[in-house]
């Protein structure tokens, strides 16, 4: 079924006086979601809904991206800025949150230059480590990934990359090539889960590994069976994980 999140607009400043649009339901602690590169608060309709029936949910559309494609060019070093903003905005003074991909490198920086905002992280085949691989590559990555991602899917994933902002494609892209986030895992004090996808080919596995050996007290899942999407490739387990995670965790 879709994702039946009814949207709540946002009028929240961030950097450049800008507008994040969001999604939002639910009650309870927050959540936050952050979505990975030349996606949209869509890739979260298998798990949102779902945490949303114990959970207050937030779905974000990044600069550039989704609802938020009219922004202009995404640049990774406004993002925590313009999260907090919007976290300010809306009076949220801390939540768990979740990031895939390029959305789990803006919450690694997050949890690093601002741990009193993030009480849980969890970290979703997060574009870390300045793998580079080159363009041509990623891209035959991504092509491999999508044979374990349900079909019904991709429709969503190709509109979603077709209507991103081109530059705040090539911008993001030339940034996650060029950034190495290592110096701020020894940071994060926040409660980490790593969750990544068996036969990821776009972020390896062992970029997870590292992860988990260089985050104090982290866990590391690996989703049988998944790709570099695992929150859509097998979104039921992938929930079960993160319930998990957020119930057997103490918060203070």
């Amino acid at each position: 079924m879709r994702n039946r999140f009814q949207p709540t607009r946002s009028q929240s400043p961030g950097v450049s006086s800008s507008l994040l649009a969001y999604e939002a339901k639910g009650s309870g602690e927050p959540i936050l979601l952050l979505h990975g590169l030349s996606a949209s608060h869509r890739w979260w309709s298998q798990n949102a809904p779902v945490f949303a029936r114990s959970y207050r949910v937030y779905a974000i559309d990044l600069s550039g991206f989704g609802d938020s494609r009219e922004l202009g060019v995404f640049d990774l070093n406004e993002a925590v800025p313009q999260v907090i903003h919007w976290m300010d905005a809306l009076e949220i003074p801390r939540a768990t949150v979740i990031g895939h991909s390029l959305g789990g490198l803006i919450a690694v920086m997050l949890a690093a230059q601002e741990p009193t905002r993030v009480e849980r992280l969890v970290l979703v085949d997060a574009a870390m480590l300045a793998f580079n691989p080159g363009l041509g590559r990623r891209a035959l990555g991504l092509v491999r990934s999508l044979r374990w991602t349900p079909k019904r899917h991709i429709p969503m994933m190709a509109e979603d990359a077709l209507r991103a902002n081109p530059r705040a494609v090539s911008h993001a892209t030339l940034q996650l090539l060029t950034t190495d986030g290592r110096s701020d895992l020894k940071r994060i004090t926040a409660p980490t889960l790593i969750i990544w996808g068996e036969h990821d080919t776009i972020v390896p596995l062992s970029v997870g590994e590292q992860l988990q050996a260089q985050i104090s007290g982290s866990q590391l899942v690996v989703i049988p069976n998944s790709s570099h999407t695992p929150m859509l490739d097998r979104p039921q387990r992938f929930n079960e994980e993160v319930f998990r995670f957020l119930r057997t965790t103490l918060i203070t």
